[in-house]
């Protein structure tokens, strides 16, 4: 009676001992690698540096700092390009609307470095070119930018990037400084600016990233001589799909 049972238990390790082997190395036989766990995920969040979202990918990213409170949205159009669009405040002295499209040019067949050219157009209101606002942020009515950004990646997501540009800056009813002085110049209308940032991304996630900036915009306008090199910086968080 003791080994009674015996037969049966053995009968049904046997039915199922073929399904747990199946099933344990169906992905070896298949040539497919077993999924990695949670820890060896590769956070890839990144809206700074060279690199692109990916198709119908989305994230935000909210931005604390000087001379800007910044909200921006981008969505990947394609595997290489993304679309952006970015409200920047002088702390509700001066807004500014931007909208420009990212192209990644290169990246290295690791990941690990990338090179990628951004243009892109804004537009500001409220506040006159004589006020601070305007001096140190740089804006006028609007403006046409372009820029580089190079960027590397280190171990765990954090990625380091350097974005330099060329930003036409352009005023629509410009007055001059100097009374009886006659109709203002082409100087008056269109100049440049020429923002250079370095910054770093830091992955709390798969789908959130801490961010860092700091940097010097150099306004070369003719009416923008009280503050010709401004510092910048900001902290901000990204979250992404």
């Amino acid at each position: 009676m003791r080994f009674a049972a015996l037969p049966i238990v053995l009968a049904a390790l046997a039915l199922a001992a073929p399904r747990m082997v199946a099933a344990e190395d169906a992905p070896l036989l298949a040539g497919v690698d077993p999924a990695p766990s949670r820890d060896e995920d590769v956070p890839t969040l990144s809206l700074f540096d060279a690199s692109t979202l990916g198709r119908g990918r989305f994230a935000v990213h909210a931005g604390l700092g000087f001379p800007y409170l910044t909200l921006r949205g981008q969505y990947g159009l394609t595997d290489t390009m993304d679309v952006v669009l970015a409200l920047n405040s002088v702390y509700f002295q001066l807004n500014q609307a931007e909208l420009f499209v990212r192209r990644n040019l290169w990246r290295s067949g690791d990941g690990g470095y990338g090179l990628a050219v951004r243009v892109g157009a804004d537009g500001s209101c409220c506040a006159e070119v004589e006020s601070g606002p305007s001096q140190y942020s740089g804006q006028r009515d609007f403006s046409l930018q372009t820029g580089v950004v190079a960027s590397a990646r280190g171990s765990g997501g954090t990625v380091f990037f350097l974005d330099a540009g060329l930003q036409v800056v352009a005023k629509l009813h410009p007055v001059t400084s100097v009374p009886l002085s006659g109709l203002p110049g082409p100087s008056d209308y269109v100049g440049p600016n020429v923002p250079v940032h370095l910054g770093t991304e830091v992955a709390l996630s798969t789908h959130a990233s801490f961010f860092a900036m700091m940097g010097l915009d150099i306004h070369l306008r003719r009416d923008n001589t009280s503050e010709p090199y401004v510092p910048t910086f900001a902290l901000g968080i990204e979250l992404g799909t």
